[in-house]
């Protein structure tokens, strides 16, 4: 915005909008710099894993992994529908139930 009547001496002091928005958002920026960063627990809570990368980690086929979870007791969580959808896991809930598996060497 510029000021037309009065000349330069007029429109001293005055400020555009993208100034009031920067500075508005500079604001907004430093009292998100301020705010403590989440716990890296609650970031683990959320945490999911593919079919196949437990499988791959169990070093089974995709069925077997299937089925161990399946008899433990954990729920899939199906994202989507139909033949696309993608299945997960918890990774929480799986990391306990391997935990708890009885180790053979």
């Amino acid at each position: 915005m510029q000021c037309r009547r009065g000349g330069p001496a007029a429109c001293e002091g005055t400020e555009t909008m993208a100034e009031r928005e920067r500075e508005e958002l500079a604001r907004r920026l430093a009292r998100h710099r301020e705010q403590p960063v989440g716990d890296i627990q609650e970031a683990e809570d959320y945490r999911t894993v593919s079919l196949r990368a437990l499988a791959n980690i169990l070093d089974t086929t995709r069925s077997s992994a299937r089925r161990w979870l399946r008899e433990a007791g954990i729920k899939p969580i199906v994202i989507g529908r139909g033949r696309n959808g993608a299945i997960r896991y918890r990774w929480k809930e799986v990391k306990t139930w391997m935990e708890s598996r009885e180790r053979v060497e």
